[in-house]
């Protein structure tokens, strides 16, 4: 079938979420070690309509939606 596995997805939006923050001058690991506050992700949701495939070229970006008491970001 030569399609990407569905979990590799999560880790495509990680990637994306962390340049988002690393593009705003926030070291993810540094802010965590120095403050122990963390940015865990406590849901998701992927709607799957058309597979990456094998050897595809792509872009996920990461933008932030809400930044109150949470932060909730899209990931596209």
């Amino acid at each position: 079938m030569q399609i990407v596995w569905h979990g590799n997805y999560l880790k495509y939006f990680e990637v994306a979420r962390w340049a988002l923050f690393k593009k705003y001058g926030v070291d993810m690991q540094r802010y965590t070690e120095d403050t122990r506050y963390a940015f865990p992700v406590v849901r998701s949701m992927i709607k799957h309509i058309w597979p990456l495939r094998f050897d595809d070229e792509f872009t996920c970006t990461a933008v932030v939606r809400e930044a109150r008491v949470k932060i909730v970001l899209d990931l596209r």
